[in-house]
């Protein structure tokens, strides 16, 4: 999927107010065996986003990772989990939340898991994220001692986050359960939590999402 030279402008969505992306094929990137950078399965670059509002996350951008458990065992989720994006020289203006529970105020990662975990597994894999958090990384990385970095998603070289605004979590850039993101050499101004709503232009949710009065 490319994305190339669009202007996304006062659009209204659910989960992804300009573009929304579910289960894509993250494992293509590994399949050929090359770096993310070099073969991600979603690209945007040179796009405008503009004043898009978003209802649950990502008013801008959002995708959705979906991993079976049955087939996918926790070691390799962990390293495959939110690759193949990429994202370069893009513009994201005044995105705003419409509810106080959004997350994502331009862009929303997220990698969700079915059947549910137990507590047990789900602290195992906690665990094994956080030990990885805490490894310094050099620049440029060393693909061949830090294989799953070749996955990684990648936000980098010129994007603008600017004026965005979120309900709760992530006034830019929102990541859940993403085990590998690269953001490297972007501008990041004067985004905040909404303190007030802006009216959407049209509220078709409304009677789903909002209390009555």
């Amino acid at each position: 999927m490319i994305f190339d030279s669009n202007v996304f402008k006062e659009n209204l969505g659910l989960m992804g107010g300009a573009i929304s992306i579910n289960s894509p094929n993250a494992q293509q990137s590994q399949q050929r065996n090359r770096k993310a950078i070099e073969s991600p399965v979603i690209i945007l670059t040179g796009n405008t986003f503009d004043s898009n509002q978003g209802y649950i996350i990502g008013n801008a951008v959002s995708v959705r990772y979906r991993w079976n458990r049955n087939e996918v065992s926790t070691q390799k989720a962990n390293t495959v989990c939110g690759g193949g994006f990429y994202a370069t020289s893009n513009e994201f203006f005044n995105n705003t939340a419409v509810l106080h529970s959004s997350a994502g105020g331009a862009i929303s990662l997220t990698c969700d898991f079915y059947p549910s975990l137990s507590n047990e597994a789900s602290s195992e894999m906690q665990d094994s994220l956080n030990a990885f958090s805490k490894t310094v990384i050099a620049d440029p990385i060393d693909y061949d001692t830090y294989p799953a970095y070749k996955y990684a998603s990648v936000i980098e070289n010129n994007n603008t986050f600017y004026g965005n605004e979120v309900g709760q979590k992530g006034s830019a850039i929102y990541v859940r359960q993403i085990s590998m993101l690269r953001v490297k050499s972007n501008v990041f101004r004067e985004n905040q939590p909404s303190y007030s709503f802006r009216k959407t232009i049209v509220r078709p949710y409304e009677k789903y999402f909002l209390a009555p009065g």
